[in-house]
């Protein structure tokens, strides 16, 4: 039987799937009491942050929901409000570029900047604006660099009673929520003995 330590209280089980961002997986593998030399590739995997600003909007800002990317601060941006926001009237979100330039910017900051680069791409973000919230995520993301394929590790490990699932193990999508979810399919075949 293995199992998890949290605090003072343990929790038993025949099999644990570490399903967390890269960052604290690499925190939680380093401290193991047992021999992680299989892991030390993924150890040395770099991690990028990522951060992200919503919008409840008074009506839709854009004609219909798709993704659009910008050269600005707001590198990539989605209405979302007739897809996986429809009980809102507008809904926009969007993913600040680059991120360590804003990791560490208070939120005014950060959305000053974002509305003044939708004022260039002559998009009503202001008018329009009821509410937002900015999401920092620090060293969320693995960092696509040249080598850095090779430091993934796959779903199933060496260490009895432990399996992988997070983006950054292998799979076909790269740092993405796809990959993620089917990386935690693999982790459920690799619990099951199917990999």
């Amino acid at each position: 039987m293995v199992g998890v330590k949290l605090g003072d209280e343990s929790l038993l089980a025949d099999h644990v799937v570490l399903a967390v961002p890269l960052a604290p997986a690499q925190l939680l593998i380093k401290g193991l009491a047992t021999n992680t030399e299989c892991l030390e590739p993924m150890l040395r995997l770099p991690s990028l942050s990522a951060v992200s600003i919503q919008f409840e909007l008074a009506e839709p800002l854009l004609d219909d929901d798709r993704t659009n990317f910008s050269p600005t601060s707001i590198c990539c941006f989605a209405e979302q409000s007739r897809t996986t926001f429809r009980e809102t009237e507008g809904r926009l979100s969007a993913i600040v570029y680059p991120p360590a330039e804003f990791i560490d910017s208070d939120d005014e900051q950060i959305l000053a900047r974002v509305l003044e680069d939708a004022e260039r791409l002559r998009l009503p973000l202001r008018r329009l604006m009821r509410q937002y919230r900015v999401v920092k995520h620090p060293f969320d993301f693995y960092a696509m660099r040249p080598g850095t394929e090779r430091l993934r590790p796959t779903q199933a490990t060496s260490i009895l009673g432990l399996s992988l699932a997070g983006d950054y193990t292998k799979q076909p999508f790269s740092a993405s929520m796809e990959g993620a979810v089917i990386s935690g399919q693999f982790a459920a075949e690799a619990v099951l003995g199917v990999i």
